[in-house]
């Protein structure tokens, strides 16, 4: 197996584990063995790591250097309480509330604004044309996976019906 294969197969699978922070962990393959450096929050996401690691097919063995930190001392903590991650699950169901929007022919989602917050609550705000059409985005929004609510700030404009 090419090493640089074995980088970018484990790093890919760090990406898709939402328990992990992949930009928090450094990966490095030399014929096969791979070398984990980098920091996290605790001993289970440490554990986590270097078993996904394990289980690449063309893997070695692992030398698991992570180094756990204490709260407090990790560097993707915002003020508020949310992580990197956070920032980035929200960010994403945006872009996937705001890309099923456009896909609606009967919603004007050039004038909804889409905002999301930790826990996948969602709030649409700006102006539609008529009640079915702020019904309707709303319902849009619901099915949206990683939504668990949608706050619906939407005001019915005439202007927004002729759009």
């Amino acid at each position: 197996m090419n090493d640089a294969w074995l980088d970018g197969k484990i790093e890919t699978i760090y990406l898709m584990n939402e328990n992990l922070n992949p930009f928090k962990i450094d990966t490095q393959v030399d014929q096969g063995n791979v070398t984990l450096t980098g920091k996290v929050d605790s001993d289970v996401e440490k554990q986590l790591a270097g078993q996904l690691a394990k289980g690449v097919d063309g893997v070695k063995g692992v030398n698991n250097q992570l180094v756990v930190v204490a709260d407090g001392e990790h560097a993707d903590r915002q003020k508020d309480g949310s992580s990197f991650m956070d920032k980035v699950k929200a960010a994403s169901t945006t872009a996937s509330v705001k890309t099923q929007l456009f896909m609606q022919k009967d919603v004007t989602a050039t004038d909804i604004n889409v905002d999301t917050a930790t826990g996948g609550v969602v709030t649409l705000s700006g102006s539609v044309g008529s009640d079915a059409e702020k019904d309707l985005a709303v319902a849009v929004a619901s099915r949206v996976d990683g939504v668990s609510k949608v706050i619906d700030n939407l005001t019915v404009s005439a202007e927004a019906a002729h759009s």
